[in-house]
């Protein structure tokens, strides 16, 4: 005697529903955002809006960065940068879950470049929580929804830093002649 055998409901329908949840592409979609989170829990209906599980995800733009094999592991809250990032936590439980599938499987959907404009190095990239600038907020700051990947040298640069205040004043300048 199987598991299924100990309920009473009928392989028949559980097959047709099956197959019926298969033909659905929002939860097909494999593909994790830079938030790191399903693209499938993203909504834009009205503005954008993510809720991974049972809370809001901060996320203001849905950017696929990851295919996965199996999107459940991508369900954390996102506790800062680096290792805390919900995309690290992700990828570290879903390697631990499923190590072959995900290795063969997973796939990444950006170039492995600094996505600060000025800098754009091919390298090894860190996730940063940002404002709204672009410029890195520390941990025990407000989420303020913003991921993008950094190299070494611009994941160290935050917001209140001296290198982030006089980029800052000269975009005010720039923009205001």
């Amino acid at each position: 005697m199987g598991l299924l055998d100990a309920f009473d409901v009928e392989k028949r329908k559980l097959e047709l529903i099956d197959k019926a949840l298969a033909k659905n592409p929002r939860k097909n979609d494999k593909r994790i955002c830079i938030c790191g989170h399903p693209l499938s829990r993203h909504d834009e209906t009205n503005g954008m809006s993510c809720r991974p599980a049972r809370f809001d995800c901060p996320c203001v733009r849905a950017v696929a960065v990851l295919e996965v094999p199996d999107n459940r592991y991508f369900l954390a809250r996102n506790e800062g940068s680096g290792e805390k990032h919900a995309l690290m936590r992700g990828i570290f439980m879903a390697q631990k879950g499923m190590p072959d599938r995900f290795d063969d499987e997973a796939k990444l959907l950006v170039e492995l470049k600094c996505m600060n404009p000025a800098c754009g190095n091919e390298t090894n990239l860190f996730p940063v929580r940002c404002d709204v600038d672009f410029y890195r907020i520390y941990d025990s700051n407000k989420d303020q929804g913003v991921t993008m990947f950094y190299c070494e040298t611009c994941r160290e640069i935050y917001y209140d830093s001296d290198e982030a205040i006089a980029a800052k004043r000269q975009m005010i300048i720039k923009n205001n002649t």
